[in-house]
């Protein structure tokens, strides 16, 4: 078989899975229905951790949940699934409360830097803020 030839046949297998996979359904981009459902997800991954209150985002594919213990949970859509986590103080590198409800975090974690996340109302973004486990230094040489 000649190069041209296995080069067309090889593009056009790939093209057909990359169409097939889309189709199907799996390029789908995940939302969250309600808090509930974000709760829930989050359950799955963290079946012993309790949800006090949940927060989503404006484009609902973002979850910060209030944990029992004063942590902050986060379920972050990633296609159709969902990735989870209970960020501690040393995977935030910043955090930038802006107007409107935006709340922007950038997390050491190469596999999900973070993003500008906006809220409803910027009490909900204070309200995430609040509960986020930053670093605090301490100024004083004294």
């Amino acid at each position: 078989m000649s190069l041209p030839v296995l080069v067309i046949i090889v593009t056009l297998g790939i093209a057909a899975i990359v169409a097939a996979v889309h189709f199907s359904g799996g390029s789908a981009r995940r939302v969250f229905a309600s808090k509930d459902e974000a709760a829930e997800l989050f359950a799955i991954d963290h079946p012993d951790e309790i949800v006090r209150e949940t927060w989503l985002t404006k484009d609902r594919s973002d979850a910060f949940l209030a944990l029992s213990d004063g942590r902050v949970g986060i379920a972050h859509a990633v296609g159709a699934k969902a990735l989870t986590r209970i960020p501690v103080a040393r995977d935030i590198v910043s955090v930038e409360l802006g107007h409107n409800g935006m709340l922007s975090i950038l997390f050491r974690d190469f596999t999900w830097p973070g993003g500008t996340f906006e809220f409803d109302s910027i009490d909900d973004a204070r309200s995430v803020l609040e509960r986020l486990p930053l670093e605090t230094t301490d100024d004083n040489d004294g």
